[in-house]
Formats: C-alpha cells, structure tokens, sequence
C-alpha cells in the first residue's frame, strides 16, 4: 500500500510540475517558484516513502528516525508553502476584484456623463429647432 501511495505521489508531483512549466507566465514570478517547491516537495515526500520501506527500525534505528523526522519536516514545509500560496492567491485576487470595482465605477460614471450629455444635447436641439421655426 505504501508502495502504490508513494507512486501515486511521485506521478502527480511530474504532472503537477509539467502542468506548471507549460502555463508559466513568467518563470520569475514567486508564485511559480513556490508551487515548482510545492510539487518538487510532494514528489521527494513520494521517493521518500518508496525509500522508507526498506529502513528497518530495530537495525537502524538512528538512522529510521532521522530518516522520518525529514519526511515530517519535508511535509511541514510543503503544508507551510501550500499555505502560503493560498494566502498570497486570495490577496491577490481581493487586488483584482478591487481594480475591476474600480474601473466598473468609473466606466459607469462615464457612461452616465454620456447619457446626460446626450440628454442636454437633445433638449438644446430640441428647443433651438423651435425657436428657430415659425
């Protein structure tokens, strides 16, 4: 069982990272550093478990412990970039919503300055075609 979820984690952090590289924007961007760290933890985690099958406990077991300790704390750190993706994405789309909020004011306001021109523009042609007929 722990053979197939090691795998299993293994062929998602390949996929993860491939889907990755191929819907960069810019390979600058933090945002792609951390979910590349994210996926690149997932897979290590995954070998990891593939390797730890075959530590045995009760010959090695400084080894065993130290070996599991940095399973965990490759896992807390995948849990802490994960984290921080979700909290760097929701900012970042409060940013957005913020602009489009914005820029939908100001087109509205500018939508209702044409329609009052227009307004004021048909009442004086109106009243100066009067004016202007017998």
């Amino acid at each position: 069982m722990a053979t197939l979820a090691g795998l299993a984690l293994v062929a998602l952090s390949a996929g993860l990272i491939w889907s990755h590289f191929r819907t960069r924007g810019v390979a600058g961007r933090p945002q792609f550093r951390r979910r590349l760290l994210t996926s690149g933890l997932l897979g290590l985690i995954g070998l990891a478990i593939l390797v730890g099958q075959f530590i045995v406990a009760a010959a090695q077991p400084l080894l065993f412990i130290i070996f599991w300790l940095g399973v965990l704390a490759m896992a807390a750190a995948l849990g802490l970039s994960g984290i921080t993706d979700l909290i760097v994405t929701r900012g970042s789309l409060r940013r957005r919503r913020q602009l489009a909020d914005s820029e939908l004011r100001r087109l509205q306001a500018e939508l209702s300055d044409a329609q009052q021109g227009k307004r004021e523009h048909a009442h004086r042609s109106n009243g100066s075609v009067r004016a202007s007929e017998p």
